[in-house]
């Protein structure tokens, strides 16, 4: 009776119940990508989306120990990775063509950084990196190479992307917390550099933070490690300890 129901086709089945598997869209919505991961591991499958019953494609098969995630722009794919780079470095490679072997160096691996992230815009590449245990934003503009860090009002505090759906625009929605800030959402504008506050939540209890201050100091361990201490206090207890001191 009626039309036949047609069956559900399977499309991949992933055998390793150590690996978690994720299916979506690139922000710029050409490609479809299928993520796999494990706790140490990557292999990331894609797909055109103008053509969604064509076969996924590996990027770079499974090697255990090596972590990869991917970001699409033009005719690249920009890859960030912890091959032969414990801290992860910045690689980009034809669409066409995106095998290990094409790749190239945009960011290399360093020894003081951690590139933790890349969003590609369309005029934009925003590269999350840590730095002496805090995290940086750097926003590159794609057509002119023109690169900003975006400055933070603190001396400690974290940041991390909020909700970036679109791809064609110029605004950078991130969170924002310190030890003195409630987490707060902020659109940034990566031309002008301006900033709106668009949320910041609620601490109840009366709790002002103009009352209070932080800030970030370094002691030398018996290394000769520098190791970073964030502190926060009343802003009048400080103000006292720098009476006394005087």
């Amino acid at each position: 009776m009626g039309n036949a129901i047609e069956k559900d086709v399977l499309i991949y089945h992933e055998a390793d119940d150590s690996y978690f598997l994720g299916v979506g869209k690139t922000r710029s919505e050409t490609y479809i990508l299928l993520h796999l991961e494990s706790k140490i591991t990557s292999e990331v499958h894609y797909l055109n989306a103008s053509n969604p019953t064509d076969e996924f494609r590996v990027i770079h098969p499974r090697s255990p120990g090596m972590e990869y995630g991917i970001e699409h722009h033009s005719d690249h794919f920009y890859i960030v990775t912890n091959d032969d780079a414990i801290n992860f470095k910045l690689m980009k490679a034809p669409v066409d063509s995106p095998a290990k072997a094409n790749w190239q160096t945009v960011i290399p691996h360093r020894e003081d950084v951690m590139i933790s992230g890349v969003s590609a815009f369309a005029d934009h590449l925003v590269i999350y990196e840590q730095t002496a245990g805090l995290p940086t934003v750097r926003v590159r503009q794609l057509s002119t190479g023109d690169e900003h860090n975006i400055e933070f009002p603190e001396p400690t505090y974290d940041v991390s992307p909020g909700g970036n759906p679109e791809f064609n625009t110029k605004i950078l929605r991130f969170s924002y917390t310190s030890l003195v800030t409630p987490g707060s959402i902020y659109d940034y504008d990566m031309q002008t550099r301006e900033r709106e506050l668009k949320k910041e939540t609620p601490v109840l209890g009366g709790y002002d933070k103009t009352q209070y201050v932080s800030e970030r100091i370094t002691a030398t361990a018996a290394d000769g490690t520098q190791v970073p201490i964030s502190i926060v206090c009343k802003r009048e207890l400080r103000r006292m300890a720098r009476i006394h001191s005087c």
